[in-house]
């Protein structure tokens, strides 16, 4: 660190990732070792080099630094060194080369020579007596083990290679008003233990993720009760680009607000559990560099129900991969899930509904969001593999926290049945009472070519604006082993218009108008309806717009406009 800066390697791309093409001359999919580069800048780099590669090989949510074994100049080709990339490497994929001498070429870069033992370094100005801090701490700043009613409050914590505060079992401890900064680990982790409080910190510049929390009893459905409350959460996952995330939660009844978390890039939150609240956060800036991402993102096990998504504000969300950005992010299955009285300001994606089943999408303001609701029956297409044998992980959870015996289907009665009940069919899914407008679409819907849409979702009761309704899938895709390629092979969409008669009879229980339902100001999360009776008509609930995001309290004196 610099100044309190972190400066990076010296790299070929300085402007970015480049997309170049993988090996020529071998099958259209994962290749392992080996592809080809354009350009000559290789040729001038020395053989000593212990070089590496960054990149997003064949998914946009999966990077990795890869060792290089050899490159030979002559044919452009890159060979590389064992253990490869889980997902292999795909053609057009986006990569950097790193820790290239003859590539220190920018203020702030450095070159790593290990067999020396020397570092050669570009400063980025003038360097003091003091300037430079290199850490060598690879153990947590602060850790406490077993822990009851302590308060950390007020420290800063910086510079470690390891983890800020590491909280393990115990119970009712808080981490207030901290500043936890320049870490090469996760900045707080809330381990186990019930009622742990972190507020009102600052968190930014981490190499990985910024805070994990996790606690309580999943086979008893008994919740932690930890909260991650009013901190602002920063430019984290600055050296593993992926699978690391602003908050990570997991277990069983934690609560998450008014957290302010922008700038990273990846995504902003992953929930795992039952049970949790994620409410009155803002949310922007996130997955900058990846795709098929969301700004909060969960999956893949029917038993994680009761999690309630409300009151947010998602706004200025886009990146650059195959997929795009989703800002509520339901992907695989997930179900029982409530998304309500959230804000979705060009928010690419504002939900999408993979596969699940009973979730409620209600009252939510969508402006600029293209599509405002995807929704999909992948279990009868694409991810059929889940429901075959091929793929039985959903299955395998079920039976490992007895889904269908109580407490779960107390609490979650539907899980009853389920698995008797055409699992892989999104019956129970009800999108009703929103507000959407915009230039793109309203709604994507696809995969139900197998079965009757209005038979599994409701949509009612929603003023809908946008100047495309619906984008339905006419067709089954080709068959293609989505494994093995990151291309897109959907054909046949059928595009159902705002403005057509057909569409407004096919979905006359909803309001479909010319002119959109009112104005909404980003700058003070106002939204001014247009024809107050008519938003009132609908059910639709006034929004918690000053209440999104940091709050001042005794710790921290500004609200949710803060940022670096």
């Amino acid at each position: 660190m610099i100044a309190d800066v972190p400066q990076s390697g010296a790299k070929r791309f300085n402007e970015g990732l480049a997309r170049e093409k993988r090996f020529d001359g071998v099958p259209v999919g994962r290749h392992y070792g080996r592809f080809t580069y354009s350009g000559d800048r290789p040729a001038a780099w020395s053989a000593a080099n212990e070089i590496y590669v960054h990149g997003y090989w064949t998914w946009d949510w999966s990077d990795s630094f890869q060792r290089v074994q050899s490159i030979d100049p002559t044919n452009r080709e890159v060979t590389l060194a064992e253990p490869h990339h889980h997902y292999g490497y795909t053609r057009n994929q986006r990569y950097r080369f790193l820790n290239v001498l003859e590539e220190l070429d920018e203020p702030g870069e450095w070159y790593l020579d290990r067999a020396a033992g020397r570092v050669y370094f570009c400063p980025p100005e003038t360097l003091g007596a003091g300037d430079v801090t290199v850490s060598r701490l690879a153990a947590p700043l602060v850790r406490m083990d077993q822990c009851a009613w302590i308060s950390f409050e007020g420290f800063t914590l910086e510079a470690g290679r390891g983890s800020g505060i590491v909280v393990t079992g115990g119970e009712h401890c808080q981490i207030a008003g901290c500043t936890l900064r320049l870490l090469g680990g996760e900045a707080v982790v809330l381990d186990g233990g019930r009622a742990h409080r972190l507020t009102s910190c600052d968190l930014c510049d981490l190499a990985n993720g910024a805070v994990r929390v996790a606690g309580g009893d999943r086979a008893r459905l008994e919740p932690a009760g930890h909260e991650v409350v009013n901190n602002h959460i920063h430019h984290f996952s600055q050296w593993l680009r992926t699978g690391q995330y602003g908050v990570f939660l997991d277990g069983v009844g934690q609560r998450i607000a008014h957290n302010l978390i922008h700038d990273a890039p990846f995504e902003a939150m992953y929930l795992r559990g039952n049970d949790h609240v994620v409410e009155l956060n803002e949310v922007h800036r996130v997955c900058q560099e990846t795709g098929d991402a969301g700004g909060i993102h969960t999956g893949r096990d029917y038993t994680w129900q009761g999690n309630v998504i409300r009151d947010n504000y998602w706004h200025d969300l886009r990146g650059p991969g195959l997929h795009g950005v989703t800002a509520v992010y339901l992907d695989d299955f997930s179900s029982g899930f409530t998304v309500t009285g959230n804000v979705f300001y060009r928010a690419g994606r504002a939900v999408q509904v993979g596969g699940g089943r009973d979730n409620l999408v209600e009252n939510n303001l969508m402006v600029e969001c293209d599509p405002a609701v995807h929704l999909d029956a992948r279990g009868l297409s694409w991810a059929g593999n889940y429901f075959n044998g091929e793929f039985p992980w959903m299955f395998d959870r079920f039976r490992e926290v007895r889904g269908d015996q109580p407490p779960y289907v107390t609490r979650y009665p539907k899980l009853k049945t389920l698995l008797q009940d055409q699992p892989p069919v999104p019956k129970g899914n009800r999108v009703v009472r929103n507000i959407s407008w915009g230039a793109g679409r309203w709604c994507d819907v696809y995969d139900f070519y197998a079965f009757d849409f209005s038979a599994a979702i409701t949509m009612r009761d929603n003023w809908v604006a946008n100047a495309g309704f619906m984008r339905r899938r006419a067709q089954p895709e080709k068959t293609w082993d989505p494994y093995y390629l990151n291309i897109d092979m959907v054909e046949g969409y059928a595009l159902l218009r705002s403005r057509d008669e057909a569409t407004r009879r096919e979905f006359a229980g909803n309001l479909i108008t010319d002119e959109p339902a009112g104005r909404f100001d980003p700058a003070t999360l106002t939204f001014t309806a247009n024809d107050p009776a008519r938003v009132e008509a609908l059910g639709f609930r006034p929004l918690a717009a000053d209440k999104m995001g940091l709050q001042r309290d005794a710790w921290r004196q500004r609200g949710r406009t803060g940022e670096r």
